[in-house]
């Protein structure tokens, strides 16, 4: 392990040397989205936050092209630029610890998979290039894993034209919910693969589409790593999101489970995932064709700011298993509401959001995220590639976010979830039938030197598994070297 750990650190040193820029991709990270969402929510910046990883550019953009109309409106921006510089700063050191894994998962930005980690960090990015070498040793709780040492987070990047090519371990998400997504989230450890998506959200130039805004898309392409139902399994992923006025955002995605060992792999059975050709089968020979387990769906989100001068935004996502006359159906569903207000020079962010995973508003059970022939189902090493409960959970969840021009943060967060009704195995990290309601407190802050540090304190109350019961701690440190 220590002869391990010598050459990532060396590896990682060896990227060091470029100066810092905000240009390649940008992780999903929780700090980060909140100032964004500050800035979108009151219209100071015209920026889509729902598909990540980000790039740079677009954030940079944004940043260049917003109208900052009070003095705290400046000051948030100026933070956004400080956490994008240290986010991509030349090499980085994070620790985290906690005296156990909170199973009900982790809002958007928070990657965590494993109770302890160590990480060291390089990284290089110019206007063509951007590659991040990223270390971890983790031990303790978290997400199953086939090793205390891993790559997760790493990736190389290249830039053709207005499009950046990436390989690597990428945690991405898909929507505009901030406690999960139910198509793509990151409470699975990343899926090593290619990424395809636009360097800037520009839109059209033909006036024959340039009515929709601008526009961003990713397409995806890896491989499954542990899936021992059909080995080599591929994910396949595609999304594209618009935004025709100031006020509205659209979006749509498509996953697929294709591939692997034993199941058809030709570019016909890959078409015929594509457009949901085959998907419902009965007879040994159909199914023996069968092109994968697919999940499709819509999203929209509407900001009153631009309509009616409130900062609030309201978004909702539904996501199918199956399809009916073209559209998803067998869907699942998700509704929130955000805002983001000022307090002096101090910044509030809250939203109220729930979820529900169960097929058709509780309907049918035991269909969301499970397949007949992906037997493991929409999971990576028993952790959910979709929404982070799993499937057949229903949840509420409200969380309120306090920042001051020091870079404080202090935040409060309460859920109540009913989990896997029928003690599903896929789901190794919910397993069992269960009712929770969660107490979270979290403080942070980012001193001059850069390094920030985060702590949280909660409380689980479990109705039936007493294993989900209880209360925990965690620290995570993170410290930048430009």
């Amino acid at each position: 392990m220590q002869h391990w750990l010598r050459t990532l650190l060396a590896s990682s040193l060896a990227l060091v040397g470029a100066q810092a820029l905000a240009n390649g991709m940008v992780l999903p990270d929780e700090q980060l989205q909140q100032d964004l969402s500050w800035l979108s929510n009151r219209g100071v910046i015209n920026l889509s936050l729902s598909t990540w990883p980000m790039s740079g550019e677009e954030v940079q953009i944004a940043l260049s092209d917003a109208k900052p109309q009070t003095t705290q409106d400046q000051l948030m921006i100026d933070q956004v630029r400080n956490r994008l510089a240290a986010l991509k700063s030349s090499f980085v050191v994070e620790a985290q610890s906690a005296t156990g894994f909170n199973p009900l998962g982790q809002g958007l930005g928070d990657t965590t998979t494993d109770q302890h980690q160590l990480s060291a960090i390089g990284q290089y990015q110019n206007q063509y290039v951007d590659v991040r070498l990223q270390g971890n040793a983790v031990g303790g709780e978290g997400v199953d894993r086939s090793s205390h040492g891993n790559l997760n987070g790493s990736y190389g990047a290249v830039k053709l034209g207005n499009q950046w090519l990436s390989f690597g371990q990428q945690q991405r998400w898909w929507g505009p919910g901030k406690e999960g997504s139910l198509i793509m989230g990151h409470t699975a450890r990343p899926v090593t693969g290619f990424a395809l998506q636009r360097a800037e959200q520009t839109p059209f130039e033909s006036p024959w589409l340039s009515w929709l805004g601008r526009w961003q898309y990713q397409l995806t392409a890896g491989q499954l790593a542990h899936y021992d139902a059909v080995p080599d399994a591929k994910l396949i992923g595609m999304r594209v999101n618009i935004q025709p006025t100031d006020y509205l955002e659209l979006g749509a995605s498509r996953a697929m489970q294709w591939g692997g060992e034993g199941r058809p792999q030709s570019a016909k059975s890959f078409w015929n995932g594509l457009i949901g050709k085959g998907d419902n089968t009965y007879t040994a020979a159909e199914k023996s064709q069968e092109p994968g387990n697919q999940l499709g769906g819509f999203e929209a989100k509407l900001k009153l700011q631009p309509l009616i001068g409130l900062p609030v935004s309201i978004y909702g996502q539904a996501i199918g298993e199956d399809e009916a006359g073209g559209l998803p159906s067998k869907n699942t569903y998700l509704l929130g509401v955000e805002g983001s207000h000022a307090m002096g020079n101090n910044a509030v962010n809250w939203y109220v959001e729930g979820a529900d995973t169960t097929t058709s508003l509780g309907s049918k059970e035991g269909i969301t995220y499970n397949h007949h022939i992906y037997r493991n189902g929409y999971y990576q090493q028993g952790a959910p590639l979709g929404y982070a409960l799993g499937g057949d959970a229903k949840t509420v969840t409200t969380k309120v976010t306090f920042s001051t021009p020091d870079q404080q943060r202090l935040s409060g967060k309460v859920t109540y979830a009913e989990v896997n009704p029928t003690d599903h195995a896929n789901n190794r990290i919910l397993s069992y039938a269960d009712k929770m309601a969660m107490l979270e407190v979290g403080y942070g802050k980012t001193f001059k030197n850069g390094l920030n540090v985060d702590s949280t304190v909660w409380y689980n109350h479990a109705a039936d598994v007493s294993t989900y019961d209880g209360a925990g701690v965690g620290v995570k440190l993170s410290m930048p070297f430009k």
